[in-house]
């Protein structure tokens, strides 16, 4: 797991990202507990939020919690707790098979966002009844600076939808467009 990423949203919300990573190629698991926990500079607990996710086998996710409504300058670190934990093989618990494409970045100075564009195509051989897309914006150096998400609900067998995510603060005139980072997190039916 990552150290946690924590975005300013207009001085009003808070965006918090945490990269998970899964380096077995054996098992995934299709359920995880967690607690997202937010700490001011005095080191009290700001904000607790329980949630749950999953991952698959060798797979890196993103855990993102956009706008949550503590203002950032409250905030100086936040931690992730891991729950309940319930571990599949490979054989019966792998990744949909999804295919980006089309994938377009603009920068919208003028409202301090990024509006990012693109087509996913579901190849696998079920329906995607929730589809997370995961944007996260890196500068020039590499460093994260804005993230977001967008669903797309009922993604058929071999369809192809196309999907907008708007990033707030994610309009840096250092953006390069090809490091701007996707990432899809999918239950299939």
């Amino acid at each position: 797991m990552s150290v946690a990423s924590i975005f300013n949203i207009e001085d009003k919300e808070t965006t918090v990202l945490f990269e998970l990573r899964n380096p077995n190629v054996n098992y995934g698991a299709d359920h995880i507990s967690y607690f997202l926990d937010l700490f001011d500079g005095a080191g009290a607990t700001t904000t607790s939020i329980a949630g749950s996710t999953f991952i698959y086998p060798g797979e890196i996710k993103i855990l993102l919690h956009p706008g949550i409504q503590v203002a950032p300058w409250r905030v100086t670190r936040a931690t992730l707790r891991i729950g309940d934990t319930s571990w599949k093989s490979a054989e019966i618990f792998r990744s949909p098979s999804l295919q980006l494409r089309e994938m377009s970045v603009t920068a919208d100075t003028s409202h301090a966002r990024a509006v990012v564009t693109g087509m996913v195509s579901n190849k696998s051989l079920l329906i995607l009844s929730h589809l997370t897309v995961d944007i996260v914006i890196v500068d020039a150096a590499g460093e994260k600076i804005a993230a977001s998400k967008t669903v797309l609900e009922n993604l058929g067998v071999d369809e192809t939808r196309s999907f907008q995510v708007t990033v707030p603060g994610g309009n840096s005139p250092s953006i390069i467009p090809d490091q701007v980072k996707v990432f899809f997190e999918a239950l299939p039916d």
